[in-house]
């Protein structure tokens, strides 16, 4: 294998890796918006002060929104919404080791063989690898949009919180 072969099969690997990261990647998310929504029902179940409630339901439907529009982003970057991802794949072996016997066939050099297979794989990973990097680049946009949401939703809520304490303080 030489070494051009290896920086490209390298480059696709790193992209498949980065698939796998991002789908994992929403599953703590997903986690604090739920403890975020628990927060909410737990303060508004309780008896609290009149002066209260009136802040608390502003805060509490801003954050709504935010959190929606969170989710709408989560959701956007682990699936497409409804359409999903079609990520590129190497071709199977079985493709592969036919166009290999086809070079054999037709040339007479084996190094010409060996050169013209790894031109081909090479160019099988840089049409999979970039197919790849822009889909990943398009869900991690999306995925720190979700994160600067996330964030100012948790600010939200930690401001409810504080407002809900002194309230029955």
């Amino acid at each position: 294998m030489t070494c051009n072969l290896q920086f490209y099969k390298e480059f696709y690997l790193l992209e498949e890796d980065r698939k796998q990261n991002l789908n994992n990647s929403v599953n703590i998310p997903i986690l604090i918006l739920t403890g975020i929504l628990s927060l909410h029902f737990f303060v508004f179940s309780q008896d609290a002060n009149p002066n209260f409630l009136v802040a608390g339901k502003v805060l509490a439907a801003i954050n709504f929104v935010i959190v929606l529009l969170c989710l709408y982003y989560l959701v956007k970057s682990f699936s497409n919404l409804a359409s999903g991802y079609v990520y590129r794949e190497l071709a199977n072996m079985v493709e592969i080791r036919k166009y290999e016997k086809k070079l054999i066939q037709e040339q007479l050099n084996v190094e010409k063989v060996q050169l013209l297979f790894e031109i081909y794989i090479i160019d099988e990973f840089t049409i999979c690898a970039k197919h790849n990097f822009e889909i990943n680049k398009y869900r991690t946009e999306n995925f720190a949009k979700a994160k600067r949401l996330l964030f100012i939703s948790i600010t939200l809520s930690i401001t409810l919180s504080t407002l809900f304490i002194i309230s029955i303080v």
